[in-house]
């Protein structure tokens, strides 16, 4: 019901993505309105000084994002769990890694080389770190053994019911003028249980009966769990605030069987963009919006030009035209740096969770 409040009171349109539609690079073409030849984040994993491959990390960006510009221009900004943010970095405001979560602490909150919280903090201010943790939902805090079974598998829903409990206590003890929230489970639970969903599609082997009965709602009843955890974070924003949910990519069925993946789902090229609130009228797009086109938008919304260096444009069908009237976008050349933070290395930082990540990702088909 939220979701839909939102698209019958706001304005939504699909929202084309660019191929390949992996993760990590589209999420970060929407934080920074860059092509990924421009921002460097192409994968999901990336070389480690001893040459192998590990999950790719932020130190590896190369352009500023809307949580850096915005700190930069003296906004304050919260940003909880979005795609590569680990290890973090300084922000006029809160930042809390992907990793900082229960799926990847366990293996890793141990301390010792390689460790997240010893030398590379999940949380900045890392003094938040311990009352941040306190928030966290594990697989064990659920009522029955067949719940906490299904969660220790399949993560999806503690990762993000922390990650909505983490954004709420923010949006109430420190709001900011941008919050950005991800929020994961949607994907894996598409990928895993498509099969399921939508038997008559599936093009590989019968399917158990047992397996069907079981998981044959797993699909909308996680849009229902997020549904609910939009609602939860909707419910602390207020009446000059402006809310904009985007997906990175649409998902449908496998069209090719393939032995070696657990998958039944996969990617599709459009995705969905939704907004509402102050300063946003009612309708859909004259025009097909890009995620290159999310982060010159968000900017424009802070009052804050985009970079000529930035691919996309300000949705301006999406915007009050009185508004829009009376603040024209501008650009001006670009928010880069001069040259790079310290921080930024030429090899992706080690972590004690990295075979765990890559085990989730293996499970998902995303790598071998």
């Amino acid at each position: 019901p939220t979701l839909a409040r939102l698209v019958a009171e706001g304005w939504s349109a699909p929202l084309r993505s660019m191929e390949p539609t992996i993760s990590p690079r589209i999420w970060t073409t929407i934080a920074t309105g860059k092509l990924p030849e421009q921002h460097g984040i192409e994968g999901f994993l990336a070389p480690a000084a001893n040459g192998s491959q590990i999950p790719v990390t932020s130190n590896l960006r190369r352009a500023e994002t809307l949580w850096t510009i915005a700190s930069r221009a003296g906004r304050t900004v919260d940003v909880v769990g979005w795609y590569v943010t680990w290890p973090v970095e300084p922000v006029n405001g809160v930042m809390v890694a992907d990793r900082f979560i229960p799926e990847e602490l366990d293996s890793a909150l141990a301390g010792g080389p390689g460790s997240l919280t010893a030398e590379h903090p999940g949380v900045y201010p890392v003094a938040l770190a311990p009352e941040l943790e306190r928030l966290f939902v594990r697989p064990e805090d659920f009522v029955t053994a067949h719940e906490r079974l299904f969660h220790k598998q399949f993560k999806m829903y503690p990762v993000d019911a922390t990650r909505t409990a983490i954004a709420e206590r923010l949006m109430t003890e420190r709001p900011a003028d941008l919050t950005m929230v991800y929020l994961w489970g949607v994907d894996p639970t598409q990928h895993y249980f498509w099969k399921e969903y939508q038997p008559e599609r599936w093009v590989g082997p019968p399917i158990d009966p047992v397996e069907r009965a079981l998981n044959q709602d797993r699909i909308p009843d996680y849009y229902r769990d997020t549904d609910e955890f939009v609602r939860r974070l909707l419910s602390h924003t207020g009446p000059r605030d402006t809310v904009i949910i985007v997906s990175d990519h649409g998902a449908g069925p496998v069209t090719h069987y393939d032995p070696q993946k657990l998958i039944s789902g996969e990617h599709r090229i459009d995705g969905i963009i939704l907004a509402a609130g102050y300063h946003v009228r009612h309708g859909t797009a004259a025009e097909e919006p890009s995620v290159l086109d999310v982060a010159p938008t968000v900017l424009y919304l802070l009052g804050l030009p985009a970079g000529r260096d930035m691919s996309g444009r300000v949705l301006e069908d999406m915007v009050d035209p009185v508004f829009l009237a009376a603040h024209p976008p501008e650009r001006i050349r670009s928010w880069e740096p001069w040259r790079w933070p310290w921080q930024r290395r030429a090899h992706a930082v080690p972590s004690g969770s990295d075979e765990q990540i890559k085990q989730r990702l293996r499970s998902l088909g995303y790598i071998q």
